[in-house]
């Protein structure tokens, strides 16, 4: 076996199969770091989401950017809920199920205007069902909620949608579009709670979870891949020598004049 290795053939077998199983084991290592990454993401989330919250006006103006670092940072902001000029925003499974976003833009106590994601509800039916906006709050509503970035939709929202429904949860494209007049904030706030209660029956949105297991799995076929390169070079190894040696043991006739 070992007077194999020394042939011309398995030295390049063998340089190849080990750069083949350096390249899994780096994309194995790849993904694991990438697992890490992501639950430490979740977990500066989740932590982050939990202080308390402080009044929107402290962070931002209306028309400013989200700041840096900001994101699902709890705020409070006070207000009318303008639900007949709300959206409901399409293709927004939760648990295995497809639903919406119900995003009610808030006329604050300084004129200005705020979107609010006040929650889920499940889709009743087709895609191109007209779904009516779940019941809001009337009069002098504080929410508190997550404060997110707007999403990036399309100038032009879809003319094909059912009524009161858009693709995308962008800030600016929505309040165009529902006219509001004055100025808005550019990030929206998913609703954590309402005071009063939120008589919509809405479900509400979870923390972003942790994509790692997705990762992992990717991890384990990569070294899944290589244990299988190893076990090949060994497999087809064996069976040479043993071809080999029976070839030594019961040398083929030779010809006879």
């Amino acid at each position: 076996m070992l007077g194999l290795l020394r042939t011309r053939r398995w030295v390049s077998f063998t340089v190849a199969a080990v750069v083949v199983i350096a390249a899994f084991g780096l994309l194995s290592q790849w993904q694991f770091d990438r697992a890490a990454e992501e639950n430490a993401k979740a977990n500066s989330v989740a932590a982050f989401a939990t202080a308390d919250p402080v009044p929107l006006q402290s962070l931002l103006q209306p028309g400013e950017p989200l700041p840096d670092g900001q994101e699902w940072r709890p705020v409070t902001a006070t207000g009318e809920l303008a639900c007949e000029q709300g959206y409901l925003v399409r293709n927004r499974p939760l648990s295995a199920t497809n639903g919406y976003w119900a995003a009610c833009p808030l006329r604050t106590t300084d004129g200005s205007w705020l979107w609010v994601n006040r929650g889920w509800l499940p889709a009743p039916g087709p895609a191109i069902e007209v779904v009516p906006m779940p019941l809001a709050p009337v009069g002098e509503v504080v929410v508190t909620g997550w404060l997110r970035a707007s999403e990036s939709g399309p100038e032009v929202p879809p003319g094909d949608l059912p009524q009161g429904q858009a693709s995308h949860l962008d800030t600016d494209v929505l309040s165009s579009v529902a006219g509001l007049p004055g100025g808005a904030y550019e990030p929206y706030v998913v609703a954590t709670a309402l005071s009063p209660v939120d008589p919509g029956q809405l479900q509400q949105l979870p923390l972003p979870e942790s994509d790692s297991a997705q990762n992992y799995s990717y991890a384990g076929q990569w070294l899944l891949f290589a244990t299988v390169v190893v076990g090949g070079w060994f497999f087809f190894l064996r069976r040479e020598a043993i071809d080999e040696a029976e070839a030594q043991d019961h040398p083929a006739p030779q010809p006879t004049g």
